[in-house]
């Protein structure tokens, strides 16, 4: 299995998996950097990221440029690879821990 599907099993969506991976490989990366890198649409994109931010997985940099215009995002890792996996894992875990003691009450129904 590659490191897709890992992070799909551990819960995350394809294209939030997808933006994390672009901005881990390229350290910093703008909303369009990652939308060529990941092969994904602005929209889904911004989702993508948005769930990130969420998760406090990554964060924003917002920088002015100097000329006109609007300024721009750049995004960063907040958490190391290894860190979010952790996180992933042990919401995994309390889930499977919550299902199956719901599965043991149903047990003491019957």
């Amino acid at each position: 299995m590659n490191k897709i599907e890992l992070l799909e099993i551990l819960g995350l969506e394809r294209k939030v998996t997808l933006c994390l991976l672009s901005i881990n490989t390229l350290k910093e990366a703008t909303s369009k950097q990652i939308e060529k890198a990941a092969g994904l649409k602005q929209p889904e994109v911004s989702k993508g990221l948005r769930t990130l931010m969420e998760c406090d997985f990554i964060y924003r940099e917002i920088i002015k440029k100097r000329q006109r215009g609007r300024p721009q995002n750049v995004y960063h890792m907040k958490k190391s690879a290894a860190e979010i996996v952790k996180i992933l894992e042990k919401r995994n875990k309390k889930e499977f821990d919550r299902k199956k003691r719901a599965a043991e009450d149903l047990y003491s129904l019957f």
